[in-house]
């Protein structure tokens, strides 16, 4: 099933210019700044702050601005949902009690269904991913960051930093492996995959490559980008070793990030070579090469707030993309990309086939990651 689900939403990509994918706002009323950080089906996910709040609330839509559900659990000031699965949510809420610090947190649907997976003694905690009942994530205790997982509550927290790492953090999971990257001592940012047994874990780090990131996995492929020295990031995508790495970072754009996949389809951003500050990316969406790729931003010039910079955070298997457009005030507005409803005839050929945000100006010129 994920591979016709993986190969569905490429086909549905594939078979639609960037003018035909449908951008939609989903900043609810009531609401100031938002920002949409992946998608499950039919269910977008993120942030959203409440009009004269400073802080953001975890989110969830099915489709549209009204079909929202605020998951902000009772005791805390602000959170995020980071990823998601059919049946549940993760990310963190802020504690309001404790200087803000963040706690990671699971939740099934509403707000009052929120578990605090945060590990006892930590300062700082976050989910960043979900699959089989499993979340991954990290946990900082005093200036140590450590990749961390779960299996749905707190007592579960089981340190999963791989040695000779001095820092660690889990990105994205199947239930079985976890993709992820560490600061490898005397050596730098590694992408890195944990194999399933214990803490061990294989470097994903491209040859040629001085640094990279992960972002994101999908069944046996991962998301990311790294850096060649003297250039800036350029989108990655693995298929779970350093080798099968492959470039999509597009001719005539100087830098780019991968952020989320489904398949071989992968959601993230770009910046045209003419930027040369990192100023103005653009929300970008790869059917599995460099040279095979949809400008999202373009789409955004109907839309009735008139955008400067964009990014895309994540990609559905019905081919959905969602992300978070910045207007000349550097708002955030979370967007969804859908396809329009095919003609009859559309989905004959279809069946035939199947037979933080912002600019990140530092990070992409420097090799950092917040």
């Amino acid at each position: 099933m994920r591979f016709l689900s993986s190969l569905f939403a490429g086909l549905v990509l594939s078979g639609f210019a960037a003018a035909q994918l449908v951008p939609t706002i989903l900043t609810p009323t009531g609401y100031g700044a938002t920002g949409a950080t992946g998608v499950t089906g039919a269910t977008q996910f993120g942030f959203a702050f409440p009009s004269g709040s400073g802080f953001s609330h975890p989110i969830t839509w099915n489709g549209s601005s009204t079909s929202y559900v605020d998951l902000q659990p009772t005791g805390f000031s602000g959170g995020a949902v980071i990823a998601a699965d059919s049946s549940s949510q993760v990310g963190f809420a802020s504690n309001s009690t404790n200087n803000g610090d963040s706690r990671a947190f699971l939740w099934t649907g509403t707000a009052s269904s929120g578990i605090d997976l945060g590990p006892t003694g930590a300062t700082f905690s976050r989910a960043n991913a979900v699959a089989g009942g499993v979340q991954v994530g990290a946990a900082t205790f005093g200036t140590a960051e450590r990749a961390y997982s779960w299996t749905g509550t707190q007592a579960s927290a089981t340190d999963i930093h791989p040695t000779g790492y001095s820092r660690s953090r889990a990105m994205g999971t199947n239930g079985t492996q976890h993709f992820g990257w560490g600061t490898l001592t005397g050596v730098g940012n590694r992408a890195i995959l944990w194999t399933g047994v214990g803490n061990t874990v294989l470097d994903l780090n491209p040859s040629g490559f001085q640094s990279s990131f992960a972002q994101g996995m999908d069944g046996s492929r991962q998301v990311g980008y790294g850096f060649i020295p003297g250039q800036n990031a350029h989108a990655l995508m693995w298929n779970s070793t350093a080798a099968s790495a492959v470039d999509l970072n597009p001719i005539g754009y100087s830098a780019s990030q991968g952020f989320g996949i489904n398949g071989t389809t992968v959601a993230g951003q770009a910046f045209l070579s003419s930027d040369v500050n990192l100023e103005f990316g653009r929300a970008t969406v790869w059917l599995g090469s460099a040279s095979n790729f949809i400008d999202l931003h373009s789409t955004l010039a109907g839309l009735p707030v008139t955008f400067v910079s964009s990014v895309a955070r994540g990609v559905s298997s019905n081919g959905d993309i969602v992300g978070t457009a910045f207007d000349a005030n550097n708002v955030g507005y979370a967007i969804r990309w859908s396809q329009p409803v095919p003609e009859p005839g559309t989905l004959a050929i279809v069946g035939l086939g199947l037979g933080w945000l912002g600019r990140r100006r530092r990070m992409l010129a420097r090799g950092h990651q917040d």
